[in-house]
């Protein structure tokens, strides 16, 4: 089949409307979430319903195209751009229908909604749904690789409110998935979706919507590696405590000149004062700020102008980041936080933003088995993110620096095992698929033969069909002398 003779079948498969599919010919027209990786796609095709997302996927695998999925777009590496140049990708803008079961109280949500937008819905229903704080995310990420959020340590990931999900196969098949349909494909899209379909309607599982709680924040204004250094051990301390409520979120963003460690508490303010908190951290080092929110949406517009004010929200920008679980046995030691905070005092800002994040997790994540979802990080006590943003591309260097900070944390832990977090791609890994999802990969690509034995949804680090010359290997990690530079 010729170039042209697919551009036409394409447009066909979208009802015949030519507005619906693009041919971009400039990786820089994309509006790509990291403009460090730009990817061409061969199209991009913009269905306005299931049978044409299935129509979609049949063109493009009788024609040897590789398929991808894009909901929000917020993939780090432009997986939702394909991944790669000439791919054929499937924007799910137009599937945004949300509905909610008076009874069950489940939503059915397109996969195309974003998180704020669904917030918002499920708010006007007196409902509630464990999620993350960009409220520009696409749902039909967001849910089929982990989404974690404040919520997270009393409801789950975004993965366990899954009650079923319809999902488009290779073949262009349209099927459900559920714990008693289709189980090993509703397994395998619970944390490495993209590998195995594209997901067009969820059915999830709702909470009613809290009606108070507790916003916190500590800023710690220091460039001294040993005031900074001596929060985020106190965080550290806090986060691994085993007796740590589950109304309890908190998390530590780190950047060139501050320490802020902040989160929500759910529950009331005379509750949230019985816990201490304040006298867990030092007191000379920073300024408290405590406030209380009337209601969930207080909650969630605090979270996204969180994001919006540290982190430039969702917009576009080019970076580089790698992320890092942390389980019980691999809680850094205080030689490691002093190398780590003395290796970031050498930073010049000079060449980009630099910063670190981390989350706590436990609580009802730890609730659900490693084997149970395709998402294997269930004892992970903390998340860690490692990235450097800048308004053009990312120099090798301060690349060097992010994987240095990521070496000189694993270094001190030589026999311990740390994984990635498939939501957040990380073009430099030497294994991601084993880092991704860990002793779940062996039967995820026993899934994939089964329902996608040509790898039609494929990207650079999806779950491969075959092992050997089948697996895919990317970029080597970065310089195994950084704890050297500390």
């Amino acid at each position: 089949m010729d170039d042209h003779s697919f551009d036409e079948q394409l447009i066909r498969a979208v009802g015949g409307d030519n507005t619906l599919v693009t041919f971009p010919t400039d990786a820089t027209s994309i509006p790509s979430f990291n403009r460090d990786i730009p990817v061409l796609p061969k199209a991009i095709a913009v269905p306005q319903s299931v049978d044409q997302v299935a129509e979609i996927v049949k063109c493009a695998a009788a024609a040897g195209y590789k398929v991808q999925p894009r909901s929000g777009g917020h993939s780090y590496a432009n997986h939702g751009y394909g991944g790669a140049d000439g791919a054929i990708v499937v924007d799910l803008a137009k599937l945004q229908s949300l509905s909610i079961d008076t009874v069950t109280h489940n939503a059915r949500i397109g996969a195309g909604a974003r998180l704020g937008d669904i917030a918002r819905f499920l708010y006007t229903k007196g409902r509630a749904m464990a999620h993350g704080t960009c409220p520009d995310v696409g749902l039909g990420g967001h849910a089929t690789t982990g989404g974690m959020g404040p919520a997270s340590r009393q409801w789950g990931l975004a993965i366990d409110q899954v009650v079923a999900m319809q999902v488009v196969l290779a073949d262009g098949r349209v099927v459900h998935a559920s714990h008693s349909d289709n189980e090993d494909l509703f397994f395998a899209l619970r944390g490495a979706g993209p590998s195995f379909g594209i997901v067009t309607e969820f059915v999830m599982r709702t909470q009613p919507a809290p009606t108070q709680a507790v916003q916190y924040e500590f800023v710690c204004e220091s460039t001294s590696p040993v005031a900074r250094g001596a929060v985020f051990k106190a965080w550290q301390q806090l986060a691994g405590d085993s007796a740590l409520p589950l109304e309890l979120h908190t998390m530590v963003d780190i950047f060139e000149h501050k320490v802020v460690v902040s989160g929500t508490y759910f529950g009331s303010r005379v509750a949230f004062d019985a816990l201490r908190l304040p006298a867990r951290f030092p007191e000379s080092q920073g300024v408290w700020k405590i406030s209380d929110a009337l209601d969930w949406m207080q909650l969630v517009d605090g979270w996204a102008n969180h994001v919006l004010r540290e982190f430039g929200g969702g917009m576009p920008r080019a970076f580089y980041a790698k992320s890092l679980s942390f389980a019980p046995r691999t809680l850094m030691s205080a030689h490691a936080v002093d190398a780590l905070f003395h290796f970031l005092g050498t930073w010049s800002r000079t060449r980009g933003r630099l910063y670190l994040s981390f989350h706590v997790g436990g609580g009802a994540i730890t609730d659900v088995p490693a084997g149970e979802t395709a998402y294997p990080h269930r004892d992970t006590v903390f998340w860690g993110q490692f990235a450097v943003a800048g308004m053009g591309s990312v120099s090798a260097s301060s690349k060097d620096f992010v994987s240095c900070m990521v070496s000189i944390i694993t270094a001190a832990m030589p026999d311990g095992e740390f994984g990635a977090y498939a939501g957040h791609v990380d073009p430099s890994l030497a294994s991601p698929q084993k880092e991704y999802w860990g002793l779940n990969l062996p039967q995820l690509r026993q899934i994939k033969a089964a329902v996608d034995p040509l790898d039609v949804f494929h990207n650079p680090q999806s779950v491969p069909v075959l092992e050997g010359p089948g697996a895919r290997v990317v970029a080597t990690e970065g310089d195994s002398s950084c704890v050297d530079k500390a």
